[in-house]
């Protein structure tokens, strides 16, 4: 049976009544706050609730697949956004109208207008943003020049503003559910009211729909973007720069793509890689019905919550050995690596320095470095970096001084994003950008989309990469990067030569 639970001055009663006395936002520094209502349910697998929301608009899983407890504690679902702000080359969209305002000048507003106070104990994305910011748009805020080539049409920001919310703990086995009443601040009047919406969603979670399985055909025809020999050579200009004092190491990258094939669709895509990724990170986005996001990220880039921020880079990877054996030395190669080490120290040395643009002083404190995790393709090592925010500053402060991240550029910070920028040879969209949540409640959870998937009507592109530092060895380097991918392109491979099904 359901169980209502009351957030702050919320009236019992069922969910379709949750926050229907709408009251009308004024961009004043004076802000009345917003109540969020929550409702608990009955537990069901997120993955089951997912499959039957297959095709709304906007549908988006926050997906925190796997056993790590720690980090796969919460996962959420929403669909069916009140607005949809979208940048697309120079062109920022709140729905199909333009905006003469910036990204972080719309959401910062939005989040300003429309704060609510956080319900204590609960899951932290209680209604809010949803979506993702590319790698080049991330250069925008440090005006650095992007790479002009692109081998597919995608959005470079899409967010979408959610007043339903299903977060589910895995730990504690329960579901809430969570709304506000937006209705007022709808910038497209065909959407759903508030109170229609929660009820239809809340129908299809109670409904005990039987998913069908349809014949899927997942073998696609990968071709690399840049060959092997011409990655090779640019990661040996990469040394060069290295040797000549420029930087200390960039995190270089290349991709694949394919003919997307017409058995399939992007949430049947989805469901395919998440039975051998199983990562906390992973993400389903529906940015619009020819598009969509499939990340299966192992990598956190930045939460905020409850004033506390928290970094996770990762640095070092080996490939899962096929014995124990094999993969208990390729753990002791991994962890004893001084190249690994050395990564890992150079990129948690910029975190640090962005986090405390935005922190109290003195509260930047790595909790771990160069820690062993697995997974199920891959070992990497990651640090832990946590910090108290500065009185005043919030989630979009935070993301403007850290975009993008540094484990996907290197150091010198900026250096390095302009030597990528010179040598990849495409674009990198949502992949090595950001995606994740903020809340109403000033909360934040963003991943950096590695082992990523982007999705159009007819192609399909998977990016992959690494950290090179002085000692790097170009072989290695490459091999290494589709040791990283390796369950995404269905590959088998040795260290001199890709195959590619």
């Amino acid at each position: 049976m359901a169980e209502l639970v009351d957030a702050p001055d919320s009236k019992s009663g069922d969910f379709g009544r949750l926050g229907s006395t709408p009251s009308i936002p004024t961009k004043t520094k004076v802000q009345k706050m917003r109540i969020i209502n929550v409702l608990e349910l009955d537990y069901q697998e997120p993955i089951i609730f997912f499959q039957k929301l297959k095709g709304l608009d906007g549908l988006t899983y926050l997906d925190s697949a796997g056993k790590d407890v720690a980090l796969n504690q919460y996962s959420y679902i929403a669909a069916l956004p009140v607005l949809k702000i979208h940048k697309k080359k120079s062109n920022i969209f709140i729905d199909n109208k333009t905006s003469n305002s910036s990204f972080f000048e719309i959401i910062e507003d939005l989040l300003d207008t429309l704060q609510a106070e956080k319900i204590p104990n609960l899951p932290s994305f209680q209604c809010g943003l949803a979506g993702f910011i590319s790698y080049e748009s991330c250069l925008d805020i440090e005006k650095i020049k992007n790479v002009k080539n692109s081998n597919y049409d995608f959005d470079d920001i899409w967010f979408g503003l959610y007043d339903v919310v299903f977060a589910f703990d895995h730990k504690k086995r329960k579901t809430y559910v969570f709304s506000v009443n937006l209705d007022d601040y709808q910038a497209n009047t065909d959407n759903m009211l508030n109170i229609v919406k929660s009820e239809y969603l809340l129908d299809l979670y109670k409904n005990d729909t039987t998913i069908v399985k349809k014949k899927h055909n997942f073998n696609f025809e990968w071709k690399p973007y840049q060959d092997k020999d011409s990655y090779k050579q640019s990661i040996n200009k990469i040394l060069e720069y290295i040797k000549a004092g420029d930087i200390f190491q960039a995190n270089f990258t290349h991709c694949f793509f394919a003919s997307n094939n017409s058995l399939n669709n992007h949430f049947d895509t989805y469901l395919n890689y998440r039975k051998k990724t199983q990562t906390p990170f992973s993400a389903f986005i529906s940015n619009n019905k020819d598009d969509a996001v499939c990340s299966f990220s192992p990598e956190r880039l930045l939460s905020l919550d409850d004033k506390i921020i928290t970094a996770a880079p990762i640095k070092g990877t080996t490939p899962r050995g096929l014995t124990d054996k094999q993969d208990k030395a390729l753990i002791e190669d991994l962890v004893n690596s001084k190249k690994n080490l050395a990564e890992n120290l150079m990129i948690v040395d910029v975190l640090r320095n962005d986090i405390s643009r935005v922190s109290i002083t003195g509260s930047v404190e790595v909790k771990k470095l160069a820690s062993l995790e697995t997974y199920e393709n891959v070992h990497h090592l990651v640090s832990y970096i946590s910090s108290r925010i500065q009185p005043g500053k919030k989630a979009v402060d935070l993301l403007k001084a850290c975009l993008p991240g540094a484990s996907v550029t290197g150091a010198p910070k900026i250096r390095a994003m302009e030597i990528i920028s010179e040598l990849e040879e495409t674009a990198r969209g949502p992949y090595c950008g950001a995606l994740g949540y903020i809340s109403l409640c000033g909360s934040l959870d963003m991943n950096i989309p590695i082992r990523t998937i982007l999705l159009t009507k007819d192609k399909i592109v998977v990016n992959c990469g690494g950290g090179i530092v002085s000692d790097s060895d170009s072989e290695l380097e490459y091999q290494e990067s589709i040791d990283k991918i390796s369950n995404l392109l269905n590959t088998n491979y040795d260290q001199s030569q890709i195959k590619l099904n």
